[in-house]
């Protein structure tokens, strides 16, 4: 008989994939449409006026992002002149891995090679790749991801759908949400083991800052506990003050053991640099080749890195000064400006909040919340379980966006249900607009 004629299994069966009960729980779909949504009730109420979106850190809408003809050039200069649309390589184009490699991380300082680096489609296809190659190598689901108090809400979401479990780290104190080294010894206290480490910096939400120390620190914590897949998600990493200096990862990972630098894996893009959140290019530089080469295999056959990506990445990374780059500096110009006015107004006007860099603030709301309305100020919102308390931050943003015109995004996703962010990724004249707003909105509140 054929053995095309014989069932069989394609793997052999020592490596089959056993059945297992595992309880999951469902995905939220993202509540920020609604949010956006809630605009529109002001804007039904009050056609004349100007709304203010501070939700989301969009370059390409609340800033100029790249423009059509910068889009089209940089794919004339990147394409071939024949197989044009042929696929490209599942880890990237070689040009554009070797320009991140040596232009932009300098990484070929300490023996990394091109085959360290890999293109993804954006950075949500960065971080489900990490995890992806996270499972592929232990054989495992349960594992335990450690990240900082207030997570990106895809950290915790993107851990869950691989099968493992976020675990954050207790903060540095309720009004700086800081990680720190003592953070990731307690959570080993509560779980016995951990298997990765995510540090972001500067941070969604909080916009916390992490000097190269600190980095370091982190990592040494991480390694003394046995922690084996540590991520640095630096996707505003350009989006900083002028007096900021770049991180110099030669340095930092150059500081390391090669047993330890193999454990880190470096995640940036241009999502928030250029404002280029459609364009989808986000990259990994990984300190083990043997890693890199797993997510290649996952990329081989899921997602490839996109040819518009790969062009903006070319012209942006092979540039002799990246951070002053044109695309970069309309981006990080606006911001540093609208970050300053954020922290000279909020102070002045008495608010605690958290605003070291990139595009977001953090801002403590606990004096608003609990709060009654008075019958004129009722409100029907998408998100707000009553319409004549303010119980909740939940509650709290759909007031201000209903009833203000201003949006922010609640802090419950992020677990800090005393707190709002707040993006200053705009124009000066709009964060100062959005900010006195705000401002007279929690002013109205009884």
């Amino acid at each position: 008989m054929l053995m095309s004629q014989v069932a069989r299994w394609f793997d052999p069966e020592k490596a089959l994939i056993r059945p297992v009960a595992s309880m999951r729980r469902q995905l939220p779909i993202s509540n920020m449409f609604l949010i956006k949504s809630e605009l529109g009730v002001y804007t039904r109420q009050h056609p004349e006026s100007p709304v203010y979106d501070a939700s989301q850190g969009d370059g390409g809408a609340t800033l100029s992002g790249i423009r059509p003809d910068e889009l089209a050039n940089a794919l004339v200069l990147f394409l071939p002149n024949t197989q044009t649309t042929a696929y490209g390589s599942p880890n990237g184009s070689l040009r554009v891995r070797q320009a991140l490699l040596e232009n932009f991380w300098k990484l070929d300082r300490i023996g990394l090679t091109p085959d360290n680096i890999l293109v993804t489609d954006g950075g949500r296809d960065a971080l489900q790749k990490w995890y992806q190659a996270i499972h592929m190598l232990t054989g495992k689901i349960g594992l335990t991801v450690v990240t900082s108090a207030a997570p990106w809400v895809s950290y915790a979401h993107g851990t869950y759908v691989n099968g493992f479990n976020l675990l954050c780290a207790p903060a540095q104190s309720k009004t700086n949400l800081r990680m720190t080294p003592d953070g990731i010894t307690a959570c080993l206290g509560l779980c016995g083991t951990a298997d990765a480490l995510i540090i972001t910096t500067p941070d969604n939400p909080t916009g916390a800052w992490y000097s190269p120390n600190e980095i370091k620190t982190l990592i040494e914590r991480a390694r003394f506990h046995g922690i084996k897949y540590i991520l640095i998600d630096l996707m505003y990493q350009l989006v900083i003050d002028d007096d900021v200096p770049l991180y110099d990862w030669a340095e930092i990972l150059g500081s390391f053991s090669a047993e330890d630098r193999a454990c880190v894996t470096l995640l940036d893009g241009l999502t928030k640099s250029v404002g280029a959140s459609n364009v989808r290019m986000a990259h990994l530089a990984c300190g083990d080749e043997k890693f890199a080469k797993t997510i290649q295999g996952i990329a081989s056959h899921t997602v490839l890195p996109n040819v518009l990506g790969e062009a903006c990445a070319l012209e942006v990374y092979s540039s002799s000064d990246v951070r002053n780059h044109p695309w970069v500096k309309r981006i990080t110009k606006r911001t540093s400006a609208s970050r300053n006015i954020f922290r000279r107004e909020m102070t002045a006007r008495g608010y605690t909040s958290i605003a070291d860099q990139g595009y977001y603030a953090f801002v403590d709301v606990t004096k608003w919340l609990g709060r009654g309305l008075r019958p004129d100020q009722f409100f029907n919102g998408a998100l707000a379980n009553t319409t004549t308390h303010i119980e909740t931050v939940k509650d709290l943003g759909s007031y201000l966006a209903c009833e203000h015109g201003i949006a922010v995004v609640h802090g419950t996703p992020f677990l800090q249900p005393n707190f709002i962010r707040f993006s200053y990724a705009q124009d000066p004249a709009i964060t100062i607009a959005a900010i006195n707003r705000f401002d007279e909105a929690l002013k109205s509140i009884p």
